[in-house]
């Protein structure tokens, strides 16, 4: 009798369906909100129902309220073989269709199962649409389903914790195109115990038939973590059509690639955020919607640093400014390059390394991990030193004379118990504008020329300037006090022709004013084979100061020396003797032309002697 009944009900069921007008229009959608139109329950033991889910897994439809579910408030029976039919469609003026619907499934793991068939006699014989892991969109995950739903062993069970939500299923039916009777059928089987009690069935909503298919993927939740960036949600995408518009509710803002910044001041830590991807069709038939919700957890945007300090030790507070977690949040730890955990209560500071802060894995965000280089920077031996040579102007330094053009390190080199720079120190020299005075001074080499300044007295200071790193620039300061000679002026030199040849001091001579400084050269000077002959002899003082001297040849006056001989005894007269040198007599001053000689007294016996006429001077 029981048989009886069940037959019966089929059959009335079955007539029920084939009696449906026959879909003609599409795409078809279904969403059921409006009833069963034209679907029938038909099968053994049916659980199936209309109407809002309600259940513990299976609570809610896709759109709307309605759904079609294996009991909207419980379990399947045990031992059904049952089936939801469609209305029969006309497509025969499809070429390429697809079939898409919204499935959930809480099914006993491959004792139990459903799966999607279609028929074009009628129902006379049913084949699978689709085929087990051939690459469809969540189509169907087992092959050896014991209760052989549609009678056959494909469909969908409970691998991996069933569905977990509703998930699109798309799969095309080429082979029905221009098919004008075909009608389909969602079946499912169970055993004859639902072990353990609770198992939820099947459940499918939004039945289409379409040609140009749209499917936005998967809904799906994410954690991100507050360190990161730039962020593309398209890689959270499950199994979406590419080309879908992005967009949000609220403030959040996301671009048209899917990209969402972290770093905004919108988003807020330990809070969840909705985006939404659209995908349509090209014939507007289709619309599809995907939601990435995204949660966001704290974490710290950490980075490597090099640290400099002056002459001293960092402390744990140096590291962490510098590593940008200043208030210790991140909770990290510090490493010294040995891999050794740093006690800073033991050690309160360190010296010059490497020291890693590491900050462990929390929740969703990976371990976090940066390092500090410290470099101790130590001032140059000679930052802030001085030497001062300004006239009455206190020092610890005695003052010194100092060339006039010359070297500024040589000059320092010279200056006894004075630490100074040298070339090698790398440096750079500036005037007192940190500027550079080319005329009188190089900056590069510390060359100097004051020179150039022209005659006078100069105060100029010197600064000497290396980067120290953090002790900032190392500064040493020269003072000098200058005093640029007199040069002179323009002369002329006459020089007696054939006489002995001039000199450079003959030219220094010659030059006009009081020339004090000797430190000048000529040109052309002693080394040229120029030298000596008449015309001009530039002296040059400086790199502006010149004087010329003419050289000028002139005829000598004629000297002409006599001799006088006294001849013949002496008898008798006057010779100045106080006047002879060595038996000689000067014919030179204080003679006069003329004037007499008297009370001259020559040595008795003299016979010859030098001299003048014994009465006047010739």
């Amino acid at each position: 009798m029981r048989r009886v009944i069940i037959g019966l009900l089929m059959f009335s069921l079955g007539i029920q369906g084939q009696l449906h007008a026959q879909i003609t229009n599409f795409p078809y959608i279904q969403d059921f909100e409006s009833g069963y139109a034209g679907w029938t329950v038909q099968g053994v033991l049916p659980s199936w129902e209309l109407g809002p889910p309600n259940n513990i897994l299976i609570n809610s439809a896709v759109s709307g309220t309605n759904a079609i579910v294996t009991n909207l408030t419980g379990t399947y029976n045990n031992q059904e073989n049952s089936w939801v039919e469609s209305p029969p469609f006309d497509l025969s003026g499809l070429t390429n269709p697809y079939v898409k619907l919204d499935v959930f499934w809480d099914i006993e793991t491959d004792w139990d199962g459903a799966v999607l068939q279609s028929s074009i006699d009628n129902g006379s014989t049913w084949q699978n649409v689709g085929a087990y892991l051939d690459g469809s969109v969540n189509w169907y995950n087992s092959n050896t389903i014991f209760a052989n739903p549609g009678g056959q062993v494909e469909g969908w069970t409970n691998f991996n914790n069933g569905s977990q939500g509703w998930k699109a299923a798309i799969h095309d039916i080429f082979n029905l195109a221009g098919e004008s009777n075909v009608i389909f059928r969602i079946a499912f089987a169970s055993d004859s115990i639902n072990i353990p009690e609770g198992y939820e069935g099947f459940a499918f909503d939004n039945f289409s038939i379409l040609e140009d298919p749209c499917y936005a993927g998967e809904d799906n939740s994410i954690t991100l973590c507050t360190s990161e960036s730039i962020v593309s949600l398209i890689q959270y995408l499950i199994d979406a059509d590419a080309g879908g518009t992005w967009s949000t509710e609220g403030p959040l803002a996301i671009t048209a690639n899917g990209d969402i910044d972290i770093q905004e001041t919108a988003f807020i830590p330990e809070t969840s955020f909705e985006f939404i991807y659209t995908v349509t069709s090209e014939n507007g038939a289709c619309t599809d919607t995907a939601l990435i919700f995204v949660d966001l957890q704290e974490t710290f945007p950490l980075d490597s640093a090099t640290l400099d300090v002056c002459a001293s030790l960092a402390s744990e507070q140096d590291l962490l400014d510098a590593v940008g977690d200043p208030n210790g949040d991140a909770n990290g730890s510090w490493f010294d390059s040995n891999g050794e955990l740093i006690d800073f209560n033991q050690t309160p500071e360190v010296g010059a390394g490497i020291y890693e802060y590491f900050v462990s894995a929390t929740g969703f965000c990976p371990p976090q991990s940066e390092t500090v280089e410290v470099i101790v920077d130590e001032p140059e031996p000679w930052a802030g030193g001085f030497y001062d040579d300004f006239a009455g102007r206190a020092s610890d330094l005695t003052q010194r004379s100092f060339p006039i053009f010359g070297n500024l390190f040589e000059l320092l080199a010279e200056v006894e118990n004075l630490q100074a720079p040298t070339e090698e120190d790398g440096g750079d020299w500036a005037d007192s504008e940190y500027g550079c005075d080319d005329d009188s001074f190089d900056c590069e080499t510390g060359d100097y020329d004051f020179r150039s300044l022209g005659p006078g007295n100069y105060q100029v200071s010197f600064t000497y300037k290396v980067e120290s790193g953090s002790c900032g620039p190392s500064e040493f300061v020269v003072n000098l006090d200058v005093d640029v000679p007199f040069y002179g002026t323009d002369g002329t030199l006459q020089w007696c022709a054939g006489d002995t040849p001039f000199t450079e001091s003959d030219l220094l001579n010659a030059l006009n004013g009081n020339v004090n400084d000797t430190q000048g050269f000529w040109t052309p000077d002693a080394s040229d084979p120029s030298f000596g002959e008449a015309g001009d002899y530039i002296y040059e003082a400086g790199n502006t100061d010149t004087a010329t001297v003419t050289v000028e040849f002139t005829s000598c006056p004629s000297e002409i020396a006599s001799k006088i001989w006294l001849q013949g005894a002496y008898d008798g007269g006057l010779m100045r003797d106080d006047l002879r040198n060595n038996g000689l007599v000067s014919l030179q001053s204080p003679y006069i032309d003329g004037a007499s000689i008297d009370s001259a007294v020559l040595n008795d016996g003299g016979t010859t002697q030098t001299g003048a006429p014994a009465d006047n001077i010739v």
